[in-house]
């Protein structure tokens, strides 16, 4: 179970297919809310969703850094502090799920004073926001149980499982909704089951992986490890409020300041431009568990490769993901959401993706901070980030009235900074804290870009060419041949001679 250069591949190629099956049914799934519930009923859902992300910076500084301690200790082979920081964490958490309960069900009952909601859909709404806060309690209190593949750097067992409960949630809602026309909330119901799922799925790998551990054990319970991981990750919660301001509020100002409808635009413009940074984030975790493993063995040399290679390949899936949206966005949006303004989607889609392009490739650079435990360093500044870009888009959106405009302000600012972000922050500091020459992640940088903006030529090309009617078949085969030239054109100019030769290699022995 140590980790090697195969089972990354291994586990990269189980990410991909994992999002990949994520991607359809977090499509398939706002295409039957938008169907079913309207463009309103799509805000009401994006906002529960953004309100549990906003109860999750409360667990950040207590969770984020367990898999850290836990890996670490693992490297070392001390069982005992495992043990400690498992129980510890595992107590800590019931405690914290159970503490929350009754404020998360005082939200819930005002939830209609506190934002803008229509008197048919308050009661809908009300339950949609209880079950998926129910969903962020019962993960938080069984979340240490998902260390194990992660410490063990088995990502892809974490995967697979992570498949299984997304075809179990599209299933119940398939159901709910086709056979038994269930309200909105059938949504954070199917949450609630697939995420029960998994917490069973978690139990078992953690009996499998970590034999060593004894969950459960009060006597493992130690305070000052409690101290050791809030003050180390409270700079985690920082990262996460500071993100949450960056981005994550841009549905709830929609809501309060622009219009029910504008909510409803940005969160279908936005569904695709998310699930890429996720996606891309996913992928990053790959590489989290050697890097933390290259530290703990104080191997600088191999920490920046696994470094380097993370860029290269966080790039090499972005790519494609981006271009499509661009260049293919509006007959997407048409095929996806009938009746909707598709040229406003797409607008908006392509401004939120603007500052992906230049970020996302360094997704992976995050781990340097968490390794090194130095994460105060990127909480600072996305705080400073932060409350620079709210300052923006209040005062832009004082400016105009209207209702287009503001939502392009309210999409737009973050963007803009995130492209500041990553030609200025991450490469330069992260290489000085490893203590590299700072080109040392501009290269990888600049290679991504140079391949994104090939790739969109020709894929811009490529739809010019095809002005066939509107049809699934068609976008699908668009999406297909751009990716395809995507790839090769980031297998050539993103990936060096040694990814290039690991790639051969492993599909080699898989087509063995």
């Amino acid at each position: 179970m140590t980790d090697n250069k195969p089972s990354n591949i291994r586990n990269i190629i189980s990410k991909i297919i994992s999002l990949v099956v994520q991607f359809i049914v977090s499509f398939a799934v706002a295409g039957i809310i938008v169907r079913e519930w309207g463009n309103e009923g799509n805000g009401y859902y994006q906002l529960s969703n953004d309100f549990v992300t906003y109860a999750e910076v409360i667990s950040v500084a207590l969770n984020s850094l367990a898999a850290r301690f836990i890996t670490i200790s693992l490297a070392k082979d001390d069982n005992d502090e495992v043990n400690k920081y498992f129980n510890t964490v595992l107590f800590a958490n019931i405690f914290l799920a159970a503490s929350l309960l009754i404020p998360v069900i005082a939200v819930v009952l005002n939830l209609q004073k506190m934002i803008n909601i229509s008197d048919k859909m308050i009661f809908d709404v009300k339950l949609l926001l209880f079950f998926m806060m129910l969903n962020f309690l019962l993960s938080i209190a069984a979340s240490v149980f998902g260390v194990a593949n992660y410490a063990r750097n088995r990502i892809d067992i974490g995967c697979w499982r992570d498949i299984e409960s997304f075809v179990l949630k599209i299933i119940i809602i398939l159901v709910g909704v086709m056979y038994f026309h269930m309200p909105i909330w059938i949504i954070a119901v199917a949450s609630v089951v697939s995420s029960i799922y998994i917490i069973i799925r978690n139990v078992f790998f953690t009996r499998r992986m970590l034999p060593d551990v004894k969950p459960f054990q009060w006597k493992s319970f130690d305070w000052h490890r409690v101290k050791t991981l809030v003050t180390s990750g409270m700079w985690n919660s920082f990262t996460r409020f500071g993100a949450i301001l960056l981005g994550g509020l841009d549905v709830l100002i929609a809501n309060l300041f622009v219009s029910t409808n504008a909510m409803g635009m940005i969160s279908i413009s936005k569904t695709i431009p998310k699930y890429i940074l996720a996606s891309i984030a996913g992928i990053a975790t790959v590489f989290a568990p050697g890097i933390m493993i290259a530290f703990a063995k104080s191997d600088k040399n191999d920490m920046v490769d696994r470094l380097k290679r993370g860029i290269a390949f966080c790039s090499f899936l972005a790519i494609p993901m981006e271009i499509a949206v661009i260049a293919f966005g509006e007959r997407l949006f048409r095929l996806w959401m009938p009746g909707q303004d598709s040229k406003m989607l797409l607008y908006i889609s392509i401004i939120s993706i603007a500052g992906y392009v230049v970020v996302l490739p360094l997704e992976v650079l995050w781990s340097v901070f968490t390794a090194l435990n130095k994460v105060r360093i990127s909480s600072i500044y996305l705080m400073i980030e932060a409350v620079i870009v709210i300052m923006t888009v209040f005062f832009l959106l004082q400016t105009t009235d209207n209702e287009m405009y503001k939502m392009c302000i309210i999409a737009g600012v973050s963007s803009v900074f995130e492209i500041i972000r990553g030609f200025f922050f991450l490469p330069v500091v992260s290489a000085k804290l490893i203590k590299v020459p700072v080109k040392t992640f501009y290269v990888p940088l600049l290679k991504a870009l140079v391949s994104f903006a090939v790739s969109l030529i020709f894929s811009f090309t490529l739809n010019n060419i095809v002005s066939s009617a509107d049809r699934w078949i068609i976008l699908i085969a668009l999406c297909l041949a751009s990716t395809v030239i995507s790839f090769g054109v980031s297998f050539y100019i993103v990936l060096d001679k040694v990814e290039r030769r690991r790639l051969y290699s492993f599909f080699r022995r898989s087509a063995a």
